[in-house]
């Protein structure tokens, strides 16, 4: 399990929650979060009054980050970097 901040109901502050981790797709690798910022987008969000409207909830905030793959393809290729976002949805 992973720790997150969980926003319920937009307005109210996020409760800190355990979460699976996700599970990589093809072609996707694990990684690990060394860190992941609470940025003015996630504020607009956890509001209601970001320009995307009204999150579906349960909502993780953090729309960046900074992690490392826990593992190397066999190609010896980066992973793509779409695939290096940390969700917990």
């Amino acid at each position: 399990m992973i720790p997150a901040a969980v926003l319920r109901v937009c307005g109210r502050p996020p409760s800190l929650e355990k979460r699976r981790p996700p599970v990589p797709g093809a072609g996707e690798v694990p990684i690990t979060v060394a860190a992941a910022p609470i940025t003015p987008l996630d504020l607009l969000c956890a509001s209601g009054t970001s320009y995307f409207g009204t999150p579906a909830t349960p909502y993780v905030p953090g729309v960046q980050g900074s992690a490392t793959a826990r593992t190397v393809r066999r190609s010896g290729s980066p992973p793509r970097p779409e695939c290096a976002r940390a969700t917990a949805a």
